[in-house]
């Protein structure tokens, strides 16, 4: 039998294709056996370019002295209680199999659910099922189900990225639409959202790394002091994957707090300072520096525990 395998995740490839078939921008860019082929050169062939190296040392140096947010007894869901500080320019993992309560952490944290205990903001109270309070005191939620919470997947890019502020381009209740296209194509610029510039296409006929890339553009215009990432990178290739690995370097850079729950345990090793881990709905453990590994990660989700639990 003859078989034809389509995959983002290059490990499956190595593994079991004889020859592999590099698609770029709808074209056909090479086909080769894949004896001979590093990961490297075949993420170079479907990127277009060399990835930049990520300096992991930088992130471990940065300081964060400033808490933003303060979470306390935090429990809805799946989560049967949590404790959580979060400080300017902190990027901060949450991991944990399915149950654990780590799916839950992201709705509750923005307020999007209802739940007992407290969340506080640059010393604000976040009350729980108010998201369009959490909005307005600098929260910003990137869900991990972007099709059926995120996007409006029949309308306009412009539109999709400027859905949480409409009014900045309205005078006397009429939207100018020339400034609202030219502030929309500089983040699409800004982004690298392919086709560049085109902000009257629709998401629908956007691939699902540009889609993403589109409801970043949403949230980081509106400079959050916190940027809560669900499955971030879920369903996106190699190089949207890398761009936004980037976008959350970015905004830790500039003084954004970043909570990331994911189940990609490399992803959170690429771009956390501290990784906490979710077990039985509990924040049971927290890996810091030299303890974030993918390996850790996985042994403790499952019950090996790695350090003491200090979140």
């Amino acid at each position: 039998v003859a078989v034809l395998f389509v995959s983002h995740h290059f490990d499956e490839v190595f593994e079991m294709a004889d020859s592999v078939t590099v698609l770029r921008d709808g074209r056909h860019i090479i086909t080769r056996p894949v004896e001979g082929l590093s990961e490297d050169e075949l993420i170079e062939l479907v990127v277009g370019r060399k990835l930049e190296e990520h300096n992991k040392d930088n992130a471990d140096a940065r300081e964060h002295s400033r808490e933003i947010l303060v979470a306390n007894g935090i429990a809805g869901g799946s989560v049967l209680g949590m404790d959580l500080t979060l400080h300017r320019g902190e990027v901060v993992g949450v991991a944990g199999i399915t149950g654990s309560g780590r799916e839950a952490v992201a709705g509750l944290f923005f307020g999007g659910m209802e739940r007992a205990g407290e969340i506080t903001v640059d010393g604000k109270v976040l009350p729980q099922n108010r998201p369009d309070i959490s909005i307005e005191r600098g929260v910003a939620l990137v869900p991990a189900e972007r099709h059926a919470n995120a996007s409006l997947i029949d309308q306009t890019l412009r539109e999709n990225i400027t859905l949480v502020d409409p009014g900045r381009h309205m005078t006397l209740g009429i939207l100018r639409r020339r400034p609202e296209r030219a502030d929309v194509r500089i983040w699409l610029d800004k982004l690298t959202v392919k086709p560049g510039g085109q902000t009257e296409y629709t998401m629908a006929q956007l691939s699902g790394g540009n889609q993403q890339k589109v409801i970043l553009a949403r949230w980081l215009r509106q400079e959050p002091e916190v940027l809560i990432l669900d499955e971030p990178t879920q369903g996106v290739d190699v190089g949207a994957k890398a761009d936004i690995h980037r976008l959350i370097d970015e905004a830790a850079a500039q003084g954004t707090a970043v909570l990331v729950c994911s189940t990609d345990h490399e992803e959170l090793v690429r771009v956390c300072d501290r990784v906490v881990i979710m077990r039985r709905g509990r924040a049971a453990e927290t890996l810091r520096g030299r303890e974030i590994s993918a390996d850790n990660i996985t042994a403790a989700t499952i019950g090996r525990e790695i350090g003491r639990a200090h979140v």
